[in-house]
């Protein structure tokens, strides 16, 4: 067979695998759809909220999930699926909460400003004074600006979601002498995980403790985790086991997790006075944080006053919506993350919420990104490509020079630039876009591997001629 019809059939085989796929997502999407016309209007049963919860989940290809619907006096708790190791999905399962971390350390925060330990306007520099910054302007950051995100810190990629339990927010502040400001303290919003390094910091010197000792005290249930339920990343359409790493300076960012009861009894002290008093406070002047929406301390807040967060980190993916005029509330907790997937996991989580609060119909379907997917099928194409290729074409020793350069190459954009471009360390390849990961490591392999193919084979040939 030709090279050309060779190549061909691999175009044509792609392209039938491809049609099979984008029509999978369209049947997905519109099956969904019509599950949701199905559902009748008004406020659900328990035994409803439960079938709607396992639908989606099952629909998003997610093994399992956890809920809570919280009102005043009731926590009503659901588990579904499985975790992902295969065994049935308890409802007290222990999951990472993303950056659901963040509002429950701004409110921890509250709770201390209640007890005169803390002043919110006071700056950072006051409580931590061996910041070795450079930049002077951090010493005019608030604790305030750190909870609404308007401190100018970057969001602090190079920082984060370091697999190390141990790590503490003290020592990362260390590594950050010569960090910049992106903007003036005060100026304007912008999401900083980096800034939550610091809140947990501030936490544990004001309290000589750990923040998720300090969490546990204030917040029954909170605090240092048992064990984590396994969890998974999506890999295409396929949330696939994969281990989580745990960020001992990320408590206050991400990595504070728990049972969905722990975190709805959190939910459920804003439905006390004290309590209430207390989101007021914290959602009372809002900042504007692009795309129509609003951030308070912690906090986001809908227009029509429904107080929010969601949060990912490798492995898992939650949520919390309060409606404080229903004095309901929705947990969700799931053990699957992708940032292809994240809008179709919200969109998961705010139908859930929208059926306990008896709203039908305002959040549309969403099957998730078929990005994914598209990547590895370019990866498979791309390898039995440049095999055949590598092995029907004559390259010699030159050749073979070529290919293990293009095996650089390929690993120098993937590694290096790509991972500039985003703004991101090249880890976060693998902890948010592995389908990126495995095309960036098959395709140098599999192009060094022709490279040293081409490499032997002019002494094969000579030992022939000589035999």
């Amino acid at each position: 067979m030709s090279v050309r019809k060779l190549l061909s059939v691999v175009v044509r085989v792609f392209a039938a695998v491809l049609a099979v796929a984008v029509a999978s997502q369209l049947w997905a999407v519109s099956a969904y759809a019509a599950l949701r016309e199905e559902e009748p209007a008004g406020h659900p049963s328990e035994e409803q909220f439960g079938v709607a919860l396992a639908d989606a989940v099952e629909a998003a290809g997610v093994p399992g999930a956890t809920a809570a619907v919280v009102t005043p006096s009731s926590l009503d708790v659901h588990a579904v699926g499985e975790d992902a190791a295969g065994d049935t999905l308890r409802p007290d399962a222990e999951m990472l909460w993303g950056s659901v971390s963040k509002p429950i350390a701004a409110t921890t925060v509250m709770k201390l400003v209640e007890r005169g330990r803390i002043v919110l306007d006071d700056p950072v520099f006051e409580y931590l004074p061996e910041m070795p910054m450079t930049d002077p302007r951090f010493r005019s950051i608030t604790i305030r600006q750190l909870l609404n995100h308007t401190s100018g810190l970057p969001f602090g990629a190079d920082y984060l979601d370091v697999d190390d339990p141990d790590r503490r927010a003290v020592d990362v502040i260390a590594e950050l002498r010569d960090l910049e400001l992106i903007d003036d303290p005060g100026s304007r919003y912008a999401y900083s995980s980096l800034g939550y390094v610091l809140v947990q910091a501030l936490i544990e010197e004001v309290e000589g403790e750990g923040l998720a000792e300090v969490e546990s005290r204030l917040f029954p249930g909170l605090g240092v985790l048992d064990e984590v339920s396994p969890g998974a990343r999506f890999v295409g359409n396929r949330a696939v086991p994969w281990r989580t790493p745990r960020d001992g300076a990320g408590l206050g960012y991400g990595y504070q997790g728990g049972t969905v009861s722990a975190l709805a009894a959190v939910v459920q002290e804003f439905f006390g006075d004290r309590g209430a008093e207390v989101l007021d406070e914290m959602t009372r002047e809002p900042v504007d944080s692009g795309g129509g929406e609003l951030m308070g301390l912690g906090w986001r807040v809908r227009d029509d006053g429904v107080v929010w967060h969601t949060g990912t980190v490798p492995g898992y993916f939650s949520a919390v919506h309060v409606d404080r005029d229903q004095q309901v509330a929705v947990v969700v907790t799931m053990n699957a993350s992708g940032v292809l997937h994240e809008e179709q996991l919200f969109g998961i989580t705010s139908q859930l919420f929208d059926e306990a609060t008896g709203i039908e119909g305002s959040v549309s379907a969403n099957r998730g990104s078929p990005v994914g997917l598209l990547i590895l099928l370019g990866v498979v194409v791309a390898v039995v490509a440049l095999t055949v290729l590598g092995l029907l074409l004559r390259g010699g020793r030159r050749g073979a020079l070529m290919w293990m350069g293009g095996s650089l190459v390929v690993c120098f954009c993937g590694w290096w630039v790509v991972p500039a471009l985003l703004e991101v360390p090249a880890r976060y390849i693998w902890l948010w876009i592995p389908e990126l990961g495995i095309a960036f490591t098959l395709i140098p392999v599999t192009l060094f591997g022709v490279g040293v193919w081409w490499a032997f084979q002019p002494r094969r040939r000579r030992r022939n001629e000589v035999s």
